[in-house]
């Protein structure tokens, strides 16, 4: 309590919660830029999810959108961020559906993923797994022989 009577804050009271404050928000803001990378990754992981399970789906089930010809299967392509589903019947290879992972993210892995048709299974390079990363945080997704698809 001061003597004084004088109503405030000292300089070296302020330039504590000063420092303080630069203190807390500097954390928060790593914290927040942490939270933005680890959210990329984990949406970007889970579209491609989505994208290999619909060519799964397709294959499983038979369906075929192309008019003549024997369906093979349906083929997930990489290239570089960006990849297409196709649909393959006789030897041909048409696109059904293109997207693309974020440009800022890392992928390595597989290019390529074929679904074959009527449950018999995937035609992949081993390892079938393909990473998807940003600074220290990354996923791993892995397509099994049979067509199990898993996010590590």
């Amino acid at each position: 309590m001061r003597s004084s009577g004088r109503l405030g804050f000292t300089l070296i009271e302020t330039i504590f919660a000063l420092a303080l404050l630069a203190f807390f928000f500097g954390i928060g803001v790593i914290s927040y830029r942490n939270l933005n990378q680890r959210q990329l990754v984990t949406q970007n992981t889970l579209k491609v999810v989505e994208s290999l399970r619909f060519a799964q789906s397709m294959a499983m089930n038979n369906q075929k959108t192309c008019g003549v010809g024997t369906l093979e299967g349906y083929l997930f392509e990489r290239s570089g961020n960006s990849y297409d589903i196709k649909e393959c019947c006789s030897g041909t290879c048409n696109t059904l559906r293109s997207d693309s992972i974020a440009s800022d993210l890392g992928v390595s892995g597989f290019t390529q993923v074929k679904f074959l048709v009527l449950r018999r299974g995937v035609e992949c390079l081993d390892p079938c797994e393909l990473t998807i990363s940003l600074g220290s945080f990354s996923k791993k997704i892995i397509v099994e022989k049979g067509g199990v698809i898993n996010v590590e």
